[in-house]
């Protein structure tokens, strides 16, 4: 089965975007785990950093952090893609 991984083209659901994982893991702002995306166009919310912290590195206004849920790759919700151990 397929894997989130760095690097992966994604679909961002809401804004019926596409992006590419620049990051996977957890964050300083709430618990669980995050994705960080760099949108294809200026829909996001920052460059990569939050509050401070640098989670990856894109252009601003391309990067945003979601849930795995929020995503989809080839029709399939990330939330199912996603190693549970992690």
């Amino acid at each position: 089965m397929v894997k989130l991984h760095v690097g992966m083209q994604v679909l961002l659901s809401s804004a019926n975007e596409m992006g590419t994982i620049r990051y996977l893991g957890t964050t300083d702002f709430a618990p669980g785990l995050w994705l960080g995306l760099e949108l294809r166009r200026a829909l996001g919310k920052n460059d990569g950093s939050v509050e401070g912290h640098r989670y990856f590195s894109c252009r601003p206004g391309y990067g945003v952090l979601v849930r795995p849920g929020r995503i989809t790759y080839r029709g399939i919700s990330g939330a199912k893609l996603v190693d549970e151990a992690s």
